[in-house]
């Protein structure tokens, strides 16, 4: 069979009786750029092409199932128009009347896929009892059937169903990412809530060490919240994360390396190093978690009964905070008050001045405040969730280096459901309210300013109780699978 063939790739024209989707069609694909197709009685030139690079297709496969012909099955996505961080599956049937066709197609394609950057193998980390406790079920039934498609292979160990299950998974983690030996995986997956992606950046930090994270991560959302995911990818749409996963994407985002004191004298007080992804906040936002945790039948509904009621006891806590100013510069206003998505320009741009060194060496802070404060949040990311889909921290970056250290003071009920409401619906920015005050850090310390009262932390969603706190963010210090809020 004569085929059109050049420097583009293959052309299918009407004559060779090529189908998409049972619609006869013209067809031409090539390993640089994709599949494309233009249904019979569309021709005028440059339109009605519908276009599919091959970097966004999940896989190529044969079809076995179609009566007459020689079928191809193409996996790929299609975007939400009003949301584009939002993917829905489609899959497009190409039909051929001779063999020779389908294997010069699949051929093509397949070479336009190959990858270094998409994974081969992904260890798969499973809180069963996330979100609605549906976590292992849509594992099974969901995401190992999709990877596999892909041609990905699929490991998995839960974390917390039993005493066994979270052995196995600390000797997986020390056995795939034992120190000076290259990983197994190519990513590691953390399928469930915030508090499972905490749990695995944690173990992997204190396995191979915080400098080096020996492969990517990533986050499946099916919490609660999903706070990481919609900061990662801009949506809790499981399908979505999973997509950025398989297609390879990748970025460097900043940290929030925490030291908890467990009591007040320095000497003989307990130091503990953890990492955060998004936030560490006390006051408000801790109570909150805390409270809500004996409420999870409810699901993410318990935070809204749990938040109006702490909202109404209105509780301060009297702190003593000292934090360095973030020496990050900016290229004038535009950039500072510009919204991190998936090209964004803020990101990409290397940090004047290294945040992670040289701290530890001052003398002096900043500044220093003691005072009664309803709450305290330290963030280095933006924040997002379906309670503030702008992000609290309306201008946080994955990836610049510094971080946000937001006090409210202690006021009436009202003027603190005026802050979570700004919060919620546009994000905060740095002009709130005299009650409130944002910097831009580079370090903070956090100490209870009450002998016998300590403070407790939410750390992603994770509860810790402690006398002191201190917070650094650390640039581009973890390798995700991520590109962004494609807005």
């Amino acid at each position: 069979m004569d085929l059109e063939e050049g420097l583009a790739g293959v052309s299918f024209g009407l004559e060779h009786g090529v189908f998409v989707d049972n619609y006869p069609s013209e067809v031409r694909v090539c390993s640089e750029n994709g599949f494309e197709y233009r249904i019979k009685g569309n021709r005028k030139e440059g339109h009605g092409w519908s276009c599919f690079p091959c970097q966004n297709l999940i896989a190529v496969k044969r079809a076995i199932d179609i009566p007459a012909g020689y079928g191809v099955y193409i996996y790929t996505f299609k975007k939400k128009a009003w949301k584009k961080s939002e993917w829905r599956p489609r899959r497009v049937c190409v039909r051929f009347q001779h063999k020779s066709q389908q294997e010069e197609f699949v051929s093509r394609v397949e070479q336009g896929m190959s990858s270094p950057r998409r994974p081969k193998s992904i260890l798969f980390l499973v809180n069963p009892v996330s979100g609605s406790g549906q976590t292992l079920s849509k594992y099974n039934s969901i995401i190992k059937p999709l990877f596999e498609l892909a041609g990905v292979s699929c490991d998995m160990v839960q974390t917390c169903a039993s005493s066994d299950d979270e052995h196995e998974f600390y000797k997986k983690m020390r056995h795939c990412v034992a120190v000076g030996s290259r990983c197994e995986y190519d990513g590691i997956v953390a399928v469930g809530g915030d508090g499972v992606f905490f749990e695995m950046m944690n173990t992997v930090n204190r396995v191979c060490g915080e400098s080096h994270v020996p492969c990517r991560l990533g986050h499946l959302p099916l919490g609660s919240t999903d706070a990481v995911s919609s900061t990662l990818h801009g949506t809790r749409s499981l399908f979505t994360a999973a997509m950025h996963i398989i297609l390879g994407d990748y970025k460097k985002v900043d940290t929030l390396q925490v030291e908890v004191y467990s009591g007040r004298d320095a000497e003989l007080s307990t130091k503990n190093t953890m990492t955060c992804f998004c936030i560490a906040a006390t006051g408000f936002m801790a109570d909150v978690i805390s409270s809500s945790s004996m409420l999870r039948f409810f699901g993410p509904f318990r935070y809204d009964i749990v938040g109006a009621l702490k909202l109404i006891q209105n509780t301060p806590y009297k702190c003593k905070i000292r934090y360095s100013h973030s020496e990050k510069i900016f290229n004038g206003d535009d950039e500072r008050a510009v919204q991190c998505h998936a090209e964004c320009s803020v990101c990409s741009q290397p940090t004047s001045t290294d945040m992670s060194q040289g701290i530890e060496n001052r003398s002096e802070w900043s500044a220093e405040i003691e005072d009664e404060f309803l709450s305290v949040m330290i963030m280095n990311q933006a924040c997002v969730s379906d309670k503030s889909t702008h992000g609290m921290y309306k201008y946080g970056h994955l990836c610049n280096g510094e971080g946000v250290l937001v006090m409210v003071k202690k006021c009436s009920p009202w003027l603190f459901f005026r802050f979570l409401l700004a919060m919620s619906t546009h994000g905060l920015s740095e002009h709130v309210g005299d009650h409130v005050q944002m910097v831009r850090v580079s370090k903070v310390q956090v100490t209870s300013a009450q002998a016998d009262v300590p403070l407790t932390w939410n750390l992603d969603g994770e509860l810790q109780v402690c006398h002191k706190l201190t917070a650094t963010p650390m640039h581009a210090s973890l390798p995700v699978f991520a590109r962004g809020i494609e807005r």
